[in-house]
């Protein structure tokens, strides 16, 4: 998560910048919409209390459900995470968008970038039960359609409406 919060203190240095004249707009635009799908990622990260592991440098973050009969528990903790899967999704969506757009001026840059990979399907209980299960790793962009059609980040309101409906259908 730090390292995803420097982006945005990265940007904001870059923002104050005077404007270089030959700044790509569609670039500009991408890393705006990168920005607010961090935004909001960081701040669903931190709605709870964040519990940091020193053995294996990980954090796990707790979602407070205590407020739920404990039947209702189990259904709120897939909500909540199926937010984060979303914008975690969402935010390797943008950054590879912002790869093709730098990709697509290499010669101009000299400096190719990689495609982000990311994995639909993970075994979340390994290693307490069963093995992890192999999926294979594909590299979400956003498509000119999309582009045209939807525009880019639908925002948290609608991404914690659709999992919402999911989870709970009536």
């Amino acid at each position: 998560m730090h390292v995803l919060e420097s982006y945005l203190l990265k940007y904001e240095t870059y923002s104050k910048l005077p404007p270089a004249s030959n700044a790509n707009q569609k670039l500009i635009n991408a890393i705006v919409n990168f920005n607010k799908i961090l935004v909001d990622l960081i701040n669903q990260c931190n709605l709870y209390k964040n519990k940091y592991d020193i053995r294996t440098n990980t954090y796990t973050y707790w979602v407070d459900n205590d407020h739920l009969p404990y039947h209702e528990r189990g259904d709120y903790l897939e909500y909540k995470k199926g937010v984060l899967r979303s914008l975690f999704y969402y935010l390797i969506k943008s950054a590879n968008y912002i790869i093709q757009i730098w990709n697509s001026d290499v010669p101009n840059k000299g400096n190719y970038k990689n495609l982000i990979g990311y994995i639909e399907e993970f075994n979340y209980n390994f290693p307490l039960i069963g093995n992890p299960q192999p999926s294979p790793e594909f590299y979400p962009s956003y498509t000119d359609e999309e582009i045209n059609e939807f525009g880019l980040y639908p925002g948290l309101q609608v991404i914690d409406k659709w999992i919402k409906d999911q989870i709970y259908p009536s």
